[in-house]
């Protein structure tokens, strides 16, 4: 056994220990650098796994960006219209009478979609992060999450568009 002094004491330390430059030099069970894993047949799960993303490699799934972008987009407009509200009562009250419109009302139903999604989705990947095993579950997973997006969006789109709505039928 060799031994060393580190900061005024002693380490004990196997003569046959090398010294690793980073974790990719640390040797595997088979004895070889975990670098040298190409074509031995050692194969990592999370191989696919883009380190950036979290997401699977070539199945790229743009919807949770756009959703994010949504939901930024929607809270910048609404600081917009508190601003405007400030600087003066009257123009705030025309931004809420263009609020009551139609195409306002389905914009908002877009909206409503996005910020729907976002949360769901955030939580479904918070709770794999959380729960390693549930990974082997991603498929049912996102279909949890499409099935509560709609049973709650359709509603609540169908609550927000129902003043312009109950126009089309009045006597």
């Amino acid at each position: 056994m060799a031994t060393e002094a580190v900061e005024d004491r002693d380490v004990e330390r196997p003569e046959d220990v090398e010294d690793f430059q980073s974790a990719e030099d640390v040797p595997d069970e088979s004895g070889t650098a975990a670098a040298d894993d190409e074509g031995s047949g050692h194969e990592d799960p999370d191989d696919d796994l883009d380190e950036d993303e979290g997401q699977r490699r070539g199945r790229a799934r743009p919807w949770g960006r756009i959703a994010a972008f949504v939901s930024l987009l929607y809270v910048a407009w609404y600081v917009v219209g508190l601003v405007v509200l400030k600087a003066d009562p009257g123009a705030y009250n025309g931004l809420n009478r263009f609020y009551g419109g139609g195409g306002a009302r389905v914009v908002l139903c877009g909206v409503l979609l996005a910020v729907l999604y976002h949360l769901l989705d955030g939580v479904r990947v918070t709770a794999q992060d959380g729960i390693p095993r549930l990974a082997a579950h991603e498929v049912a997973l996102r279909t949890a999450v499409r099935f509560v997006l709609l049973a709650a969006w359709i509603p609540l789109s169908v609550a927000v568009l129902w003043p312009v709505i109950r126009t089309w039928f009045s006597r």
